[in-house]
């Protein structure tokens, strides 16, 4: 006989959508105020909770900031890791990684902001998890174009590891100069970028001559 009475499964459920929804509420306060002048106080008014309400979700401000970069980098990852399994030619897995990561920027604007913006205001421990996640993002992509090189695609006169570097800061940042956020228009500039990141990169074994990406002046 039914007794009304919420199950467990559906307490878990509402508390993990309430506890999204104040992520969501953290992360716009972090925006507006900064993540040092907001309080937890700021952030149970916007979700319309007391003070000692809002620690049943949490246990400090920290939590929320943690759980923003952690979701960040997570979906990246299940993201480049799909992407790079593909049965592609490697170069094109580049290609599609590069648009998939500005995608996933634009789509995540507020988000984006927040992690390269207060990274740095985590604590020490977990500062260090969120830096190793990003350095797993980092080496992944690294050997997507390693295979790429060795594939023949990519010009051997690259250092992979600044290119893969130079490439990654350029895609973290474009939700701090593009403006657009609807579809069109992001997927016009994901292709774009795809198409730039890749001409930047490619080379044909059949005419490759040593040095021939060099300065014209023939500085190294």
């Amino acid at each position: 006989m039914a007794t009304g009475r919420p199950t467990a499964s559906q307490k878990s459920s509402k508390a993990s959508i309430r506890r999204a929804e104040i992520v969501s509420a953290a992360t716009r306060l972090f925006i507006e105020k900064g993540y040092a002048a907001t309080s937890v106080q700021d952030i149970a008014e916007a979700v319309g909770l007391l003070k000692g309400s809002l620690f049943y979700y949490i246990s400090g401000k920290e939590d929320l900031l943690y759980a923003v970069l952690e979701g960040m980098l997570a979906t990246s990852q299940a993201d480049i890791e799909k992407l790079s399994a593909l049965e592609i030619q490697p170069l094109e897995k580049v290609r599609r990684i590069a648009e998939a990561h500005v995608r996933y920027v634009l789509a995540n604007r507020d988000q984006a902001t927040v992690f390269f913006r207060d990274f740095r205001s985590l604590s020490e421990e977990r500062g260090k998890e969120i830096a190793a996640e990003r350095e797993n993002y980092a080496r992944r992509f690294t050997d997507v174009l390693r295979e790429a090189q060795d594939d023949g695609a990519v010009c051997p006169d690259i250092d992979i590891r600044l290119a893969s570097g130079s490439l990654l800061g350029m895609l973290n940042m474009v939700h701090e100069w593009y403006p657009h956020a609807d579809e069109r228009h992001v997927n016009r500039l994901a292709e774009e970028i795809g198409d730039l990141v890749v001409a930047s990169l490619r080379c044909d074994p059949a005419t490759h001559q040593p040095g021939h990406r060099g300065r014209e002046s023939g500085e190294p």
